[in-house]
């Protein structure tokens, strides 16, 4: 090793080591603002239930349309850790594609004002969550023990639980 590849702070991998715990931070922030935005108000639903028939089912179709595509997608994709074993044995690979399928799941089902959708919406930012941590114990340890694979499982479950609950009050 020459002086040129030494980096700055003297150790050959010391660039390396630090990015690592930077990037898991700065997507532990991203989560944690997507779970905050995801919640939003905890105040009750003001909307009319009277709603004009003419718009509100047109409104209601488009949301139950585009969270149940964006929850099929989520759920049947099969490289996604779906058990606490396959979260344990679970690779980096895996992990980055169950975070950007609850990415794109959180994004799909946000922004809806009826109680059931932001409990929705609530479950997917936790579920998202429990792969950052994942994601992070993987990447700082280069494994995932039993207690985060079963948290990560348990809000997949939750995360369902949820979407039949949502599906029941607002799609029936």
């Amino acid at each position: 090793m020459t002086d040129a590849d030494t980096p700055l702070d003297g150790h050959r991998y010391g660039a390396r080591m630090t990015r690592l715990p930077r990037a898991a931070a700065l997507t532990l922030t991203a989560l944690i603002a997507a779970t905050l935005a995801a919640c939003g108000s905890s105040e009750p639903d003001t909307t009319p239930s009277s709603a004009p028939a003419s718009t509100r089912p047109a409104a209601v179709e488009v949301e139950c349309v585009s969270a149940e595509r964006a929850y099929n997608a989520w759920q049947t994709d099969l490289f996604v850790p779906k058990t606490a074993d396959d979260w344990a044995e679970a690779n980096e690979g895996q992990i980055q594609m169950a975070a950007d399928r609850g990415k794109t799941f959180l994004d799909n089902v946000s922004g809806y004002d009826s109680q059931p959708s932001k409990e929705l919406a609530s479950a997917i930012a936790a579920y998202n969550m429990e792969v950052a941590f994942v994601n992070l114990q993987l990447g700082l340890h280069g494994g995932i023990d039993t207690e985060a694979a079963t948290k990560a499982a348990s809000a997949l479950q939750r995360v369902e639980i949820a979407f039949r609950s949502w599906k029941s009050a607002v799609c029936s």
